[in-house]
């Protein structure tokens, strides 16, 4: 509301200046706004294919005659079960 005013009384002061001549060109300021950055482009991570912690449950997966829980493989590798969840999630969305 004040920088309506302030414009609007600029424009009187401009118009007074001149004693009312026609000739008179008065700018009308423009409302500043906060410049937007642009959106940044992400950059694309590569995946990583294996790690050795993958690679050894995975060789424990495919050398067990029969199925194999998370608790057996913490045994055999001594990962903890938050590890072992991990990669057995990993292997599970590779494949």
């Amino acid at each position: 509301m004040a920088g309506g005013l302030y414009s609007i009384s600029r424009q009187v002061n401009a118009l007074t200046k001149n004693n009312g001549k026609k000739s008179t060109k008065v700018k009308l300021e423009k409302k500043r706004t906060l410049a937007v950055p642009k959106a940044r482009m992400k950059a694309t991570a590569l995946k990583k294919k294996a790690t050795a912690s993958t690679d050894v449950v995975f060789e424990i997966n495919n050398k067990a005659k029969t199925s194999v829980d998370n608790v057996n493989i913490s045994k055999e590798t001594g990962f903890n079960a938050k590890k072992v969840a991990k990669v057995v999630y990993r292997l599970k969305k590779q494949g």
